[in-house]
């Protein structure tokens, strides 16, 4: 008998090759002899996916640190029959919701799922306190390290505006916490000036646009308004979290918050100026400081409407005990001058007649001085002419005396020339007489003149030598008036004599 040996350069040669399903099969039968029937893995929750069949898919990593990737990831499957069990155990602690982000601690049994090939765990079970507690002490270490850094109350000491009518609202745009926060300010009839600045407030990605939306939203309103409606604890994980927090803490714009939740404050509401329950108790809140200044508005209009009341009501008052005073001082002066004229009015009858009489007598003196004048100085001249003709006359004797004792030629010379200065001075008589009666007043008188005197009986030739009131002496043809002047009037051409015709 021959013995052959076989020999190869094929180093798998002798080992033993498993088809794919029996790989499978020997990986998950390891992998249930490793492990057990079920472990406890804790990590963070990503990418999680609910499918239309009902069972919950996601990645379970370990959670990052500074943003960078996850160091290692494990596939988890939720399959519908028992994710109604985990959503009871969820429930018993106060509404935790599995979501991206959540730290979360699972049961469940590893598995190698041959038609994909892929290593997952088959979930079973949740431990709800670890995700509870976790959170706690997430929230607890954040909000001592912002009570460090004095962040907690930041927000809350800025100046509150007194009429917050213009507000910056950051919520999901269509959302019903939107929709109650509107409504709110709308049914109070106030002008309202509302900016919406739209972003997600639940997931991973909500909280960069939380941050993004609050940066935006101090330019567009006096206060913005954060808000949300209701959810599990962990639904709310966003406004936990320390970037949120932060940007809360350090706007120059005060926030109120407004997130829909009972039991528990998350973080937001810490740092914010003020917090409510609801988006609807936030609105209310501004309507209602709005409405407490218009009161107090109004409660200060009335009281200035009755300070101004008052001020009428006592300047009326007294304007009518002036009104007395100057209605009695007025009656007495009235009186007083009454009494005056009356003693006046005495005076005047008392005193006329005697003045009246006195006039008249000054008048009569005039007119019998106007008169004699004329008279005196015709006689003056008469008297003169006359003296001056018998001396003319006796002149003219002695000279022809003279003659006679000259010689004859002599004689008959006087007799040629001794009549003409006689008749010379006859002529010049006769115009000296002409002259004198022209002159005579009583001639101008008969033509319509007159002579106006002055209480002294001086001739009036001015009108500036009289003033209104004086009386005065008028002398006519056939007697003599006394007048008052009761008037001035600048002649066109002054007279001669002061007589006017």
């Amino acid at each position: 008998m021959t013995e052959v040996s076989l020999f190869s350069d094929d180093p798998s040669a002798g080992q033993r090759t498993y088809t794919v399903a029996a790989l499978a099969n020997e990986l998950a039968r390891t992998l249930r002899e490793q492990f057990g029937t079920d472990v406890w893995v804790q990590g963070e929750l990503r990418n999680l996916n609910r499918s239309s069949t009902g069972h919950v898919y996601f990645d379970l990593v370990d959670p990052p640190e500074g943003g960078e990737s996850p160091a290692a990831s494990v596939s988890v499957v939720l399959f519908r029959k028992t994710k109604d069990v985990v959503n009871r155990m969820l429930a018993s602690q106060g509404g935790v919701r599995m979501t991206d982000g959540l730290e979360v601690r699972i049961r469940g049994a590893i598995d190698f799922y041959a038609p994909q090939g892929r290593l997952q765990i088959r979930m079973t079970g949740i431990d709800p306190s670890y995700t509870i507690g976790r959170l706690a002490a997430d929230r607890e270490r954040l909000l001592a390290t912002l009570r460090r850094e004095d962040l907690l109350e930041r927000n809350a000491r800025l100046p509150f505006p007194v009429l917050p009518l213009r507000v910056a609202l950051v919520t999901s745009a269509g959302s019903a916490a939107c929709h109650d926060f509107l409504a709110e300010l709308e049914r109070s009839g106030l002008a309202w000036e509302v900016a919406l600045i739209d972003t997600r407030v639940q997931g991973l990605a909500a909280v960069d646009g939380i941050c993004r939306a609050l940066q935006r939203a101090g330019a567009h309103g006096d206060v913005i308004a954060l808000v949300r409606g209701g959810g599990a604890r962990t639904d709310l994980a966003a406004f936990d979290h320390e970037l949120v927090a932060r940007a809360i803490a350090t706007s120059a714009t005060p926030i109120i918050t407004g997130i829909g939740h009972e039991i528990d404050r998350c973080v937001a509401d810490e740092v914010a100026a003020r917090s409510f329950k609801t988006p609807t108790a936030a609105a209310a809140s501004l309507v209602d400081a709005v409405l407490q200044q218009r009161r107090g508005i109004d409660v200060l209009a009335r009281r200035v409407q009755q300070l101004a009341n008052a001020a009428m009501t006592g300047e009326l008052a007294t304007l009518g005990r002036q009104g007395e005073r100057a209605h009695r001082a007025v009656g007495a002066s009235v009186r007083r001058a009454g009494d005056q004229a009356e003693q006046l009015a005495e005076r005047l009858v008392r005193v006329a007649p005697r003045r009246l009489r006195s006039a008249s007598v000054a008048v009569d003196d005039v007119a019998l001085r106007v008169s004699a004048r004329p008279g005196r100085a015709i006689a003056a001249r008469r008297d003169a002419l006359a003296r001056g003709e018998s001396a003319l006359a006796t002149r003219a004797r002695r000279r022809v005396v003279g003659a006679q004792l000259r010689t004859t030629a002599g004689t008959h010379l006087l007799a040629r020339h001794a009549p003409r200065p006689l008749a010379a001075a006859r002529t010049r008589l006769a115009v000296i007489d002409a002259t004198v009666r022209a002159l005579d007043p009583a001639r101008l008188l008969a033509r319509g003149w007159s002579i106006t005197r002055d209480a002294d009986g001086t001739i009036i030739r001015r009108v500036a030598d009289v003033d209104v009131g004086d009386a005065v002496a008028i002398e006519l043809s056939d007697g003599a008036v006394g007048a008052t002047v009761v008037g001035r009037t600048e002649p066109d051409e002054p007279t001669t004599n002061g007589g006017t015709r």
